[in-house]
């Protein structure tokens, strides 16, 4: 009845699963075990607990995708990824070449570098970018344009904003410290 729906790889799958399936199986196991149903009865049963121990495994299954860790390799893929991009924050970084170089697809890519950062790509660079315009108004004289510019915002305002956001001053507020103090 399922085999048309059933994939090759599937039994993988369900090995990989079966540490958070075993007390739901069980229990389909007994509810199997002490059926005293017979007949059509007994056939729509059987059914249906297949169908339940299949989406049972199903579930685990994708649960254990999301939660599992990233492998070693895919972590240092995802280190070029992020040495990449800090080393190039301040230009535009197009994602199919961060693909390339994680050697993933934009979804792996995504999935996995969140993974392993708890940011996307697009908070883990905007994050950079905002550490090292915090050096320069802190460090240098550049007008604030300039350091927007510098860090990979063609819109001071829309540099503004996202230094608000990230750091909790308006960068005009750290200048203006800055000033005072010398």
């Amino acid at each position: 009845m399922l085999q048309p729906y059933l994939k090759d790889d599937l039994k993988d799958m369900f090995f990989q699963s079966k540490n958070s399936i075993v007390n739901p199986i069980s229990r389909i196991a007994k509810d199997i075990l002490t059926c005293k149903l017979e007949n059509i009865e007994a056939k729509i049963f059987f059914e249906e607990k297949v169908k339940e121990w299949f989406y049972i495994t199903v579930d685990a299954s994708e649960y254990s995708k999301k939660y599992r860790p990233l492998s070693t390799e895919d972590e240092k893929l995802i280190e070029n990824v992020e040495r990449y991009i800090s080393d190039h924050y301040s230009i535009n970084i197009p994602q199919s070449l961060l693909e390339k170089i994680a050697c993933m697809s934009g979804t792996k890519l995504k999935e996995s570098f969140k993974k392993k950062n708890n940011l996307s790509i697009t908070e883990f660079t905007q994050r950079k970018r905002m550490n090292v315009a915090e050096q320069l108004l802190l460090n240098t004289d550049l007008e604030i344009r300039y350091i927007a510019k510098t860090v990979g915002y063609t819109s001071p305002s829309r540099f503004s904003k996202l230094y608000k956001r990230f750091k909790g001053v308006y960068p005009r507020e750290v200048k203006s410290i800055v000033n005072m103090a010398k």
